[in-house]
């Protein structure tokens, strides 16, 4: 499914929260959140560092 599923999960939802860094996954479920107007919740994020670097590869402005 790809990026589908992550696509699918945002779109369900009302708000996102992303717990902890993941990976990619995680980065690109934020960026959907973001380009969909969704709220969202970032919870023991590392804001420096890579959680940051792969947000910005999916964001889309």
């Amino acid at each position: 499914m790809g990026q589908a599923r992550n696509v699918i999960n945002v779109l369900s939802a009302d708000v996102v929260v992303v717990c902890g860094g993941g990976g990619p996954g995680t980065a690109s479920e934020a960026a959907h959140a973001l380009n969909a107007g969704r709220p969202l919740i970032l919870l023991a994020v590392p804001v420096v560092g890579g959680f940051v670097r792969w947000l910005k590869r999916w964001f889309v402005s």
